[in-house]
């Protein structure tokens, strides 16, 4: 898409198993591994910033 702007390229290791897993779920809906990974990054970051204000102090087992 000509027209969006370019984020920078970023790189990380992941095995190949996995990555291809990814791409193949990620064309089952149409989307791509960046777009994923993005999504799960911002997930991520917002899981951190919600555990630094309280709200992320649960245990493994769902209980405070």
């Amino acid at each position: 898409m000509p027209n969006q702007p370019k984020t920078p390229k970023r790189g990380f290791r992941i095995p190949t198993d996995l990555y291809e897993a990814a791409q193949a779920k990620a064309a089952v809906e149409g989307r791509t591994v960046s777009d994923v990974v993005r999504d799960a990054l911002t997930r991520y970051v917002q899981d951190v910033n919600d555990s630094t204000h309280g709200m992320g102090s649960q245990d493994s087992t769902g209980s405070a």
